[in-house]
């Protein structure tokens, strides 16, 4: 028999929802170490402050840290482009600067438009500040 899909609509976790389960899934994990961050408390104060085994706090709070780091060092991809005709058209108008232009257009909405002659040093910290 299969198994029924998990429902896709989550409701927001509470600390106090997530600090009560036997077992944490990420997402649980994620609002109480979050929590603990955000907290002035050590790792042991906050456990015992909300009754958890501190144990499992280490291991969550390393695992998600881990995680995040390979997100942050995922290896590159290539992703589709679209060749839009207004390269072209800037092309026979005389206008090299839309030649010799690149658009990113990310998803999050975010467009960075760059000439000829950029500084990629500039451009790695402008995508950096964004969140790129």
């Amino acid at each position: 028999m299969p198994k029924k899909p998990r429902r896709t609509t989550a409701k927001p976790i509470s600390l106090a929802a997530a600090a009560r389960r036997r077992r944490w899934r990420e997402e649980h994990a994620r609002v109480v170490v979050d929590a603990w961050q955000e907290s002035d408390l050590t790792m042991r104060e906050f456990a015992g402050r909300h009754g958890l085994p501190q144990k499992r706090l280490e291991r969550w709070s390393c695992k998600l840290r881990k995680k995040a780091k390979a997100r942050s060092e995922a290896p590159l991809q290539f992703l589709p482009v679209e060749v839009t005709s207004s390269a072209t058209a800037a092309f026979i108008a005389g206008d090299r600067r839309g030649v010799d232009a690149m658009e990113l257009a990310l998803p999050t909405g975010i467009r960075v438009t760059v000439s000829s002659g950029f500084d990629v040093n500039a451009l790695k910290r402008l995508l950096g500040a964004v969140g790129c």
